[in-house]
């Protein structure tokens, strides 16, 4: 009876320490995905803002033409 507890126990345990890994290993590649898309969506959000404002000074400066 003292051997089926401790299996048991031991059981529980394994499985606390494997979600535990897991979770963390979830966790740290959803966090560089979610950084990764970041970083992506500024560089072409800046990329546009860039481009829009050397068309406003392009179109407002007359000896540009």
């Amino acid at each position: 009876s003292m051997h089926t507890l401790f299996l048991f126990l031991y059981g529980k345990i394994k499985q606390a320490y494997i979600n535990l890994y897991f979770n963390a290993f979830i966790l740290t590649f959803l966090t560089m995905y979610i950084f990764n898309k970041i970083i992506i969506f500024a560089e072409t959000g800046s990329h546009y803002v860039a481009q829009a404002g050397l068309k406003l000074l392009a179109s407002g400066d007359p000896s540009a033409s």
